[in-house]
């Protein structure tokens, strides 16, 4: 579930001022997933704005930060897994 989360963090990083139904249909369509959104708005993650007529998620600064710190441990587990050598 958490890995969901993270993959949906970085897509409203990537996609600032996207719809739900935007994260639905390229992260996941998990019965859950109004609730991990519902969950980042609350803790400080993302939040939701009316703009036009439409609901868009942006990511707070804390989200922000939160997912470059995602990117760069990536980048080091990356990094510290070597392919076997042949």
């Amino acid at each position: 579930e958490s890995g969901r989360a993270i993959q949906v963090l970085r897509y409203i990083c990537a996609n600032d001022g996207c719809m739900r139904t935007d994260i639905y249909k390229a992260v996941s369509r998990n019965a859950k997933m109004p609730q991990k959104i519902d969950e980042m708005i609350s803790v400080g993650l993302v939040e939701q704005e009316l703009e036009g007529g439409a609901l868009r998620l942006h990511p707070t600064d804390s989200g922000t930060r939160v997912s470059e710190l995602l990117d760069e441990i990536s980048s080091i587990i990356e990094g510290a897994v070597k392919p076997p050598s042949s």
